[in-house]
C-alpha cells in the first residue's frame, strides 16, 4: 500500500492482485499512517476483484469479479465478532459471454436498482472455433438495469 498524498488525506493505492483491502487513515505527528485489513478472502474462483459498489441501506458490498466469465459478488457487512471482514459473500451474477467483462456496477439512491456495466471485445478478436460472437451484437456494449432488490 503507497501512501499518493503524504499529507494524511487517506488517498492509497493497494499494489496487489486479487486482494480487497479496508484503509483507514489518520495524520499522527505529520505522518500519514494506515490500518489496512483485509475486508474479504478470495478463492480459486473469486481472486480477480475489479471493482467494488456498496449498496444504500443494506451497506452490502457488490465485488466485480474481472476473468473470463466475469462474476458480480455479494457480500454482507461485518457482523459483531472480532475481525471487520464480510460475513460472507454470494455469486449473484454472471456474464456468459467470456470475450465480454463486467466493468462497473452502482446503485441508484434508494437502493433498489442496479446498473451494471458490460463492455464487449470485437468479435474479430474471437478465438478460432470460439462461439464468444453469438451472445453479443458489438459494437454496443451493454448497460444492464437491474430491478427488485429488496429492503429491511
Amino acid at each position: 500500500m503507497v501512501d499518493t498524498n503524504p499529507m494524511g488525506t487517506g488517498e492509497k493505492t493497494v499494489a496487489a492482485t486479487g486482494l480487497v483491502y479496508l484503509a483507514d487513515s489518520d495524520q499522527t505527528r505529520g505522518f500519514g499512517v494506515a490500518v489496512v485489513n483485509r475486508v474479504v478472502e478470495g478463492d480459486s474462483d473469486f481472486n480477480s476483484v475489479d471493482n467494488l459498489a456498496f449498496q444504500p441501506v443494506t451497506g452490502n458490498m457488490y465485488v466485480i469479479e474481472d476473468h473470463n466469465f466475469g462474476d458480480i459478488f455479494a457480500c454482507l457487512p461485518d457482523g459483531a465478532d472480532r475481525d471487520i471482514k464480510t460475513d460472507g459473500c454470494v455469486k449473484i451474477l454472471s456474464v456468459r459471454d467470456k470475450s465480454a467483462e463486467p466493468t462497473g456496477f452502482t446503485f441508484t439512491g434508494d437502493g433498489k436498482t442496479a446498473y451494471l456495466f458490460i463492455q464487449h471485445s470485437d468479435d474479430a478478436n474471437c478465438a478460432a472455433g470460439d462461439d464468444c460472437a453469438a451472445y453479443d451484437d458489438y459494437p454496443t456494449d451493454d448497460l444492464v438495469r437491474i430491478t427488485g432488490f429488496k429492503l429491511p
